[in-house]
């Protein structure tokens, strides 16, 4: 569990602390600075001294200080004095990006408990199975090192791959900003799992809105990987359905958009990946998300690096936020993938993922939440690229 914990919050570290601050001469500002250098060196303790020696600082970077310093406790395996700052951060600085990814981790954690909880007690228990929520199979020896799969892509641009459902074969969208594997109501039918039982029910957070599903725990099969694990099923039927984080959960993968193969590669194996002449770029985990920190209009924003998604969206307010203007004209329409309609806008700006740079590029506004702006398909799309889970990293060929 605390080994979850220091992991979570190594990664959440990589989307603030790349921004560039320029040269202050205030022994504060300098002390940060330092603290910030020993940290990414691995010298924790020391860091961690230098964060409280600085002092208080102004505004958002006092809330960046507090959020290195839990981090800091976190790898000194402080989890209690980590997570207190973490509360405090989000109590006295709500709205900034330190007290956004403090929720974020603390909503992670305690997932990870609850999950941790549950496996525990179903595994000592000799209830009924129907009434013991099922826990999600994890990677073992019987799973592939490597393997590759073909893909194709849909009119919008997204991954397709074709996977087996109980034995029934079907389409789904590849997507790594997925927290959950979800099935139309007849896709479900399709595989016969229309009887499976319906009571454990949930919410989904999708970008149209909350989604109320059902989950069953279903067998499912990409290439030569095969799990069982839970899945979510929603009562419209879907054109394809969405394979999330929790399946592909223990791999790394390399997406070849030229060729049309995706080599998914057991975490730890890494075979393959050096072979690319690329460049890196760090991510963090919010929950199972995928979270890089891109440049819009030179301003930088987490967003969630998302294969299942067609273009780059975000909310009216993360746009905002942002400085983009909102057209002053009636809203197209978007269709969310639990079908419901919200109002949405188009404007262009100019968007970078390290060496990537696009100008002028479509964004999409949403009248609705989403916890992340999305980066999609149509940024990175004609890119070689792979995902290395083990270092956090997207590495891009060049």
């Amino acid at each position: 569990m605390l080994v979850r914990k220091t992991v979570l919050a190594l990664c959440l570290l990589l989307i603030i602390s790349g921004s560039a601050h320029a040269e202050e001469k205030s022994v504060s500002s300098e002390g940060f600075a330092r603290g910030q250098e020993l940290f990414n060196q691995k010298h924790y303790a020391e860091a961690l001294k230098k964060f409280e020696q600085s002092g208080s600082l102004a505004g958002d970077r006092e809330a960046q200080r507090l959020y290195f310093m839990a981090l800091c406790h976190l790898k000194l395996s402080d989890v209690d004095k980590a997570n207190s700052l973490f509360k405090m951060i989000g109590s006295k600085f709500p709205g900034s990006q330190a007290a956004s990814l403090s929720q974020q981790y603390l909503l992670a954690s305690a997932k990870a408990s609850k999950r941790n909880l549950s496996f525990a007690e179903s595994a000592g228990a000799k209830a009924n199975a129907a009434t013991v929520t099922p826990a999600v199979s994890s990677t073992n020896a019987d799973e592939p090192l490597e393997f590759a799969i073909p893909f194709r892509k849909t009119s919008k641009g997204q991954i397709a791959v074709s996977i087996e459902l109980a034995g029934h074969s079907m389409n789904m969208i590849f997507d790594t900003g997925a927290e959950e594997c979800l099935f139309g109501k007849n896709q479900i039918e399709a595989a016969n799992l229309s009887d499976a039982n319906h009571s454990h029910q949930m919410i989904l957070h999708a970008v149209a809105g909350p989604m109320r599903v059902y989950q069953i725990t279903a067998p499912l099969k990409l290439g030569t990987l095969k799990k069982t694990l839970p899945v979510c099923v929603q009562d419209t039927a879907m054109d394809e359905g969405i394979l999330g984080q929790p399946f592909l959960n223990g791999y790394g993968c390399i997406v070849d958009n030229q060729a049309g193969l995706i080599r998914l590669h057991r975490n730890g194996s890494m075979a393959g990946t050096s072979k690319l002449d690329s460049f890196a770029i760090p991510f963090a985990l919010a929950g199972d998300k995928i979270v890089v920190t891109a440049q819009i209009n030179g301003k930088d924003s987490a967003m969630c690096f998302d294969t299942g998604a067609f273009g780059v969206c975000m909310s009216k307010t993360q746009a905002e936020k942002l400085g983009l203007k909102v057209p002053e004209v009636l809203p197209d329409r978007t269709r969310g993938p639990n079908g419901a309609i919200v109002p949405s806008w188009q404007l262009n700006a100019d968007i970078s993922l390290g060496p990537i740079r696009k100008r002028a590029f479509p964004i999409r506004v949403i009248e609705a939440d989403i916890s992340f702006p999305l980066l999609g398909q149509n940024f990175f799309g004609d890119r070689i690229f792979s995902l290395d889970r083990d270092n956090h990293e997207i590495r891009f060929a060049r």
